[in-house]
């Protein structure tokens, strides 16, 4: 039991990423509009440009929100012990 709900942790941990990913496509085909920070006219970007701007938007903010590197934290960890269990299994 307290394996499984490691590893549905684990798989959840993907979905700040998979946001980014998401919301880059979305963006890419609805466009993306964003103003000039001394601008007043508003600029609207379709695809693959659409699709780095949110995308590297969207995981910067993550990123420095804490979100990203918890998951990468416990995605490595996980990996680690589960990689450790495996061998420990086989020479058995």
């Amino acid at each position: 039991m307290k394996h499984k709900v490691a590893k549905i942790i684990f798989i959840i941990s993907f979905l700040p990423i998979m946001f980014c990913f998401v919301a880059g496509i979305v963006c890419a085909f609805r466009g993306y509009s964003y103003t000039a920070i001394l601008g007043d006219i508003p600029t609207t970007v379709y695809g693959l440009k659409a699709f780095w701007e949110v995308f590297i938007t969207d995981l910067v903010a993550m990123i420095f929100l804490g979100i990203i590197p918890v998951c990468m934290v416990y995605q490595l960890v996980y990996l680690i012990i589960d990689f450790k269990n495996r061998n420990d299994e086989v020479d058995l």
